[in-house]
This record gives structure tokens, sequence and C-alpha cells, in this order.
């Protein structure tokens, strides 16, 4: 139960900095977040199934940004 407890914490972390930042490169997440990336790529995972996530490729790179519909829902609620 603690490894998807540290998923779900993790998850949370990623949608938190994708509100402050238009996009992240998934090389970069886990020491952007002081994860282990495991952990991040498996929240990612979470994430992506929970259809709150986009993956971009931008020439070999890969990125993740908030899904719009995501991005509006809490803006509207703000």
């Amino acid at each position: 139960m603690a490894v998807i407890e540290a998923i779900v914490r993790c998850a949370e972390r990623i949608s938190a900095l994708l509100e402050q930042t238009q996009e992240v490169n998934i090389l970069h997440l886990s020491e952007l977040l002081g994860e282990r990336s495991v952990i991040a790529y498996q929240a990612l995972g979470w994430l992506a199934r929970d259809n709150k996530i986009n993956y971009l490729q931008k020439g070999n790179q890969s990125y993740v940004s908030r899904r719009e519909e995501d991005a509006s829902a809490s803006s509207s609620r703000g």
C-alpha cells in the first residue's frame, strides 16, 4: 500500500507542477520533484490513465502538459 500512496502523492505533485509550468520534459521530471524515476513514471501513467495529461514530442525529447479540459476546469473553479 505504501507504494501506491507514493505514486498518488507524486501524481498530485506532478499536477501541481504542471499548473505552474506549461510543460515538463519527462527526463527531468523526477529530478524536479526530488522523486525516484520509477515512482514519477508510474505517477505519469496514473495521470495518463485518468486522462489528465498530454504527451508531446519535440525532436527526440518527450514532454508532458496538462490536458486543456483539466486546465480550464481548474481555472474556472478558482
